[in-house]
């Protein structure tokens, strides 16, 4: 197994986006091997497994978060859809009714003033 790791602890990386203007240094590797049966390569191994099986289990857990937000927005567009509806029909039945009724009312009221005016 060959492990590439920067001598100052940063990502390995090849210097293509090295530029002579920016006139920073090459990052230096070093390659370390060992020997596939050996300890160490069988607990970096585990671990890499470990890593990977975290990995799989954070994307199925996103995967399942980003699928119930989805879910949510769909809910939310029905009854974002059905509050509309409901305005609609409460414009279209009900304020007719209220215009009604206001209308009754001021029948109401002019006809007490006109008998206050009668009787005195």
């Amino acid at each position: 197994m060959l492990l590439s790791q920067s001598v100052d602890g940063s990502l390995p990386w090849d210097g293509s986006r090295l530029t002579e203007k920016t006139k920073m240094p090459r990052s230096t590797t070093k390659t370390i091997e060992f020997p596939e049966d050996s300890e160490t390569f069988k607990m970096l191994n585990g671990r890499l497994e470990y890593l990977g099986d975290e990995l799989g289990c954070l994307k199925e857990h996103s995967e399942s978060v980003w699928s119930r937000l989805e879910e949510i927005e769909r809910q939310l567009a029905d009854i974002d859809g059905s509050i509309d509806r409901v305005e609609s029909t409460l414009a279209k039945k009900m304020l007719p009714v209220l215009d009604r009724i206001a209308v009754a009312l001021e029948l109401i009221a002019s006809g007490m003033r006109q008998k206050e005016v009668d009787d005195s």
